[in-house]
């Protein structure tokens, strides 16, 4: 791949945190890079409550560290060894035609 990893910035409502944790799962295993995930959480003026979930996410889909709520910072190493493993047991990414 073109690169290591990526990072998405968002602030998902709380009653679809589940849906938030799955889409950066798969951005993570299709783009065979690690995902760091930052999510604003907590209850709004607007009476609208975010559910936070921040994380980083290993090239097979696997988390390696989540803040669920509140405030807090994730931990992790981008392990590059692992990187090429992944991108060598399955070169998915040698086949993308653009």
């Amino acid at each position: 791949g073109d690169y290591d990893a990526a990072i998405y910035v968002a602030s998902w409502p709380s009653p679809r945190v589940e849906a938030w944790k799955a889409l950066l799962r798969a951005r993570a295993i299709e783009n065979q890079c690690y995902v760091l995930a930052v999510a604003q959480g907590g209850k709004h003026e607007n009476g609208r409550e975010t559910h936070g979930n921040s994380m980083l996410i290993d090239p097979w889909g696997e988390i390696v560290d989540r803040q669920a709520k509140g405030e807090g910072v994730v931990i992790g190493n981008l392990d590059h060894a692992r990187l090429a493993d992944v991108r060598a047991s399955l070169p998915a990414l040698k086949h993308r035609v653009m």
